[in-house]
């Protein structure tokens, strides 16, 4: 049978019962010491878990005998355990935590034995009877069976952290920011909330966004000290109400100003639900300066174009606006006029196209041609006029209103007794100014001294190069008939080419 050993266990001497004579002692394998003479082993210099042969052989030269046993050394028990650090919170409760190769089923024991509690069994310690400043030696003793281990561990306590904080005042208007101040000895660098999110705060500064309220009510804001061994959180209320959450008002009007400046009377108290919103909890007084000195006693009123008056916007808590105004902008009712027909001669020259419209007209328009493209300027030249003309009045508040202006332009023609179509750029054309305009429905025929037709032009739209089919037609004299259209007489002229 083996003989078995802890590591560590020392030296061992064999028991002898009897012998003859003296021999030696050897050992296989070699890795652990033996005393030949007396077979002492040192067990710390032999390896775990090795089956050791220890021999014994008589000196007898004549009947000389041996004798061997075997010895085997086993690991001591692994007793390793720790508490995650050396420095604990005076707070809650703590088990420890083993390696995978510990041990278990020994026992717990504290050294001074108090005033920590520890479960002898498991080794949770009671941090509450931990006191700041004091160390204990924790030690577990592996069970008497096997090769019993002791492992100990130095523990000390210390302070939580400090985490009071408050706010400058428990009773707010939701206006702004508001920052919390730490007290002197908690520590910084923390993290700010509130209970389930409720309100939007800066996580480093512990600033509220008190605008961002969602309602009013008492709220509860929560400061954790750094991530380290004495982690501490503290908390304080703050009751948030609301600000009114009102808007200024401009109130544009297009009617009729009266003679005094003013329009009907109008009752301002119709806009206090714009002012106050849905919030039965707001309150309003006007009053007829910023100041709030002059209170307006009588609601119904002459309105006059820029008339400002204040509401000072409160609720129960004394929360008030009086940042808020209500404005009239008051236009006249925009007029374009009467639509109007009108005859130009050319020799009119530059006109106003302003002249032509009606009484009563406003005069803040725009001109447009026919094109509908916006002119740079109501003065035109009669000669190059647009037939139609549109006066357009357009604006933010008003219902915009045209009115349309329609021009024939007329006048004595002059027809060109001559031209030079050589191509300068100067007299190449036979033009007959104005035709076209006055008598939209007329036809010009050109023809040769022989009778042939070198030139047609229904409503002269093209006026006469001097070319038959786009030959150049020689210096000569040619015949022109001019039917107007319009049942006069036909006109009949002549024209020369000069080359």
């Amino acid at each position: 049978m083996d003989s078995l050993y802890c590591q560590g266990f020392g030296s061992v001497l064999p028991i002898i019962t009897s012998f003859t004579d003296l021999g030696v002692f050897s050992i296989a394998p070699n890795t652990m010491s033996i005393n030949a003479t007396t077979g002492e082993i040192n067990i710390n210099s032999g390896q775990i878990n090795t089956d050791y042969t220890i021999s014994y052989i008589t000196n007898s030269l004549k009947c000389s005998t041996s004798y061997s046993d075997k010895v085997k050394i086993k690991p001591t028990d692994n007793a390793n355990f720790n508490y995650g650090s050396n420095v604990l919170c005076p707070v809650g409760m703590l088990s420890p935590n083993f390696e995978p190769t510990t041990v278990l089923g020994g026992t717990f024991s504290v050294l001074p034995l108090t005033p920590l509690v520890i479960n002898s069994t498991t080794g949770e310690l009671d941090l509450s009877t931990g006191v700041d400043g004091s160390c204990f030696n924790i030690r577990y003793i592996t069970p008497a069976i096997g090769c019993q281990n002791s492992h100990v561990q130095n523990v000390c306590f210390q302070l939580s952290d400090e985490a009071s904080f408050s706010y400058p005042a428990t009773i707010v208007c939701d206006t702004n920011y508001i920052t919390p101040i730490l007290n002197t000895n908690t520590v910084s660098g923390g993290a700010f909330s509130s209970k389930n999110n409720e309100l939007t705060i800066n996580a480093t500064t512990g600033a509220l966004d008190l605008e961002s309220t969602p309602f009013t009510k008492n709220y509860i804001i929560y400061y954790t000290t750094p991530s380290g061994v004495c982690q501490t959180m503290d908390s304080t209320s703050i009751e948030i109400y609301l600000y009114p959450k009102s808007i200024s008002l401009t109130i544009n009007k297009c009617e009729e100003i009266l003679d005094s400046g003013f329009i009907k009377d109008e009752n301002i108290r119709q806009y206090d639900f714009d002012l106050k919103g849905q919030d039965s909890t707001i309150k309003l007084r006007w009053y007829y300066d910023s100041s709030y000195q002059q209170l307006l006693t009588g609601y119904n009123r002459k309105i006059y174009d820029g008339e400002i008056f204040y509401p000072l916007i409160y609720n129960d808590s004394y929360c008030y606006d009086s940042t808020k105004f209500l404005k009239f902008n008051i236009k006249n009712q925009l007029n374009a006029g009467k639509n109007t027909t009108n005859k130009i001669f050319y020799d009119d020259g530059e006109i106003n196209l302003t002249d032509y419209l009606t009484m009563g007209t406003t005069s803040s328009g725009e001109w447009a041609n026919s094109s509908f493209e916006i002119q740079n300027s109501s003065n035109v030249q009669s000669f190059n006029m647009d037939k139609r003309y549109f006066y357009l009045l357009n604006d933010s508040i008003c219902p915009s209103d045209t009115s349309i202006h329609n021009f024939s332009i007329i006048g004595d023609l002059t027809f060109p007794t001559t031209f030079t179509p050589n191509g300068d750029g100067v007299n190449d054309f036979w033009y007959i100014v104005g035709l076209s305009d006055m008598y939209p429905n007329c036809d010009v025929k050109i023809f040769s001294r022989w009778g042939e037709l070198v030139y047609s032009s229904p409503g002269y739209n093209v006026p006469w190069n001097g070319k038959r089919e786009g030959k150049s037609m020689p210096s000569a004299t040619y015949y022109a008939i001019i039917d107007l259209g319009n049942g006069e007489e036909i006109i009949k002229r002549t024209v020369t080419i000069i080359r």
